[in-house]
C-alpha cells in the first residue's frame, strides 16, 4: 500500500494571505448582503461573492477581460473561469462550474493561485456571532 501526499499548491505564506483575502471578502458579503468583489490584479483574477436566497455564490474572473457594471450584479455580464454555489444547508451539495479553456490561456503563477482560490471557496465555513458579526473559519 502507498501513501501519497499531495505537495501544497503554494507556499504557506501565500496560501495564509488567500485565505485572509477570501475570508474578509466573504465576511464582508454576509454582513452587507450585496455582492462583494476583491479584484486580484496581480494575478489577472477576480472573486465576487454574492449571497443567495439559501446559498453563497463564489466566482472566479479573468481581471483582464472583466467589464464592471455601474449598478452592481457585474457577475451577470461577464462568464466566470470558475464557480461554486455553497449551500447553507451541508445536505445539499455544490454546483461547481469550471472554463477549462480560459484557464488554459492563464500564467503558471496564475494558474496555481486559480487552483488555490477554488480549493479555498469549496472549503470555507462560517461561524455567525450574531446578525453583523460573521467569522470565515478553514
Amino acid at each position: 500500500m502507498f501513501i501519497f501526499k499531495r505537495k501544497p499548491i503554494l507556499p504557506d505564506n501565500n496560501l495564509d494571505i488567500l485565505k485572509t483575502e477570501v475570508g474578509r471578502t466573504v465576511e464582508l458579503m454576509l454582513i452587507d448582503k450585496e455582492e462583494t468583489i476583491l479584484f486580484m490584479k496581480r494575478y489577472d483574477l477576480i472573486l465576487i461573492f454574492c449571497w443567495e436566497n439559501e446559498y453563497i455564490n463564489g466566482s472566479l474572473y479573468q481581471y483582464s477581460t472583466f467589464t464592471v457594471c455601474q449598478n452592481g450584479l457585474s457577475n451577470i455580464r461577464n462568464i466566470p473561469l470558475y464557480e461554486v454555489k455553497r449551500y447553507f444547508r451541508n445536505s445539499d451539495d455544490s454546483i461547481v462550474y469550471i472554463d477549462d479553456d480560459t484557464l488554459k490561456k492563464l500564467s503558471k503563477q496564475n494558474q496555481q493561485v486559480f487552483y488555490a482560490l477554488s480549493e479555498l471557496l469549496n472549503t470555507f465555513e462560517i461561524d455567525a456571532h450574531s446578525s453583523k458579526v460573521y467569522k470565515c473559519i478553514w
